[in-house]
């Protein structure tokens, strides 16, 4: 779904990513701002304004009703690692055998070639990145390390500025990473992450099914955050652990400051928001509730 609104701002879905060539033209005569909002398990079925009726979306059908509602397009791929990756690269994700990956696997995207980030930022504008990342950190070969700056991350594949955490909302390592740099880690408690077996002494939802607000599901007993059993282990990194509750409330503050710092540049800005939300339903609480009022869902 495409909005051109008086600011000239453009606002995607994943539906409208085989759109993009066609939106170029447009591109180069105007620079129009970009937001992508990229969700995972949306499907075409699912707004108002493509004839949804368990679920009521007003705010998009509103963007729909006054831009380009797009009603014939492919995806590119069913699942969320494999869907960014073809949004990102213009490649089918099956081709790279890019699937769904670990927390702590290496970089997918091949840094020698061009992306969308890279071409956009080539063309004047300010890239930023927000949200669910899941594609993988670090060179290939190595285990990444979320104790110091990460080489072949945000920055090197195109963001200037980038608030995501590494996989996903289920699984380890539950942290932040801003500018490549792990948030609020305290150096002298540095983060461990395993997918193979249990490292450390934190609970988990295997052994310690008491301490859980949600009952284990398919596997997801590993190490326990904020009361959660996740898909693997972790140690350590206690102050940079996330709360889910404040998740969607912490992307949102830190896309709105994105667009505002840079809603005077002299050139335009692209802001990929992804939304986590959809991905293993974890926890409803009413922050939660509020950022979907406000996506319009």
């Amino acid at each position: 779904m495409v909005y051109v609104m008086k600011k000239q701002i453009f606002i995607y879905s994943a539906l409208s990513i085989v759109c993009l060539s066609q939106a170029s033209s447009c591109l180069a005569r105007q620079k129009p701002n970009i937001v992508f909002i990229l969700t995972d398990y949306i499907g075409y079925g699912d707004f108002g304004c493509y004839g949804a009726k368990a679920i009521s979306t007003p705010n998009i059908d509103s963007l729909a009703s006054h831009g380009v509602r797009f009603t014939h397009a492919y995806a590119p791929a069913s699942t969320s690692s494999p869907t960014r990756y073809a949004l990102l690269t213009g490649e089918y994700a099956f081709r790279k055998k890019v699937g769904i990956m670990r927390g702590d696997a290496p970089l997918s995207i091949d840094l020698n070639m061009n992306n969308l980030p890279k071409q956009l930022k080539s063309e004047g504008y300010k890239t930023g990145i927000v949200g669910k990342w899941h594609l993988g950190l670090g060179p290939k070969g190595a285990k990444v390390d979320f104790n110091k700056h990460i080489d072949y991350g945000m920055e090197d594949v195109g963001f200037e500025y980038s608030y995501i955490f590494p996989a996903t909302n289920d699984r380890v390592p539950t942290i932040y990473i801003e500018n490549d740099n792990t948030v609020n880690l305290d150096t002298n408690d540095p983060i461990r992450v395993s997918y193979t077996h249990k490292i450390g002494t934190d609970p988990t939802g295997k052994e310690n099914p008491e301490l859980l607000k949600l009952k284990p599901f398919r596997g997801y007993n590993g190490t326990i955050v904020d009361s959660i059993s996740r898909l693997g282990w972790m140690t350590g990194g206690y102050s940079a652990r996330w709360t889910d509750e404040t998740i969607a409330d912490t992307f949102l503050s830190k896309a709105e400051q994105f667009i505002s710092k840079n809603s005077e540049h002299p050139f335009s800005y692209i802001m990929l928001v992804i939304m986590h939300m959809n991905h293993v339903w974890r926890v409803s609480i009413r922050k939660v509730k509020v950022m979907l009022v406000y996506m319009g869902t």
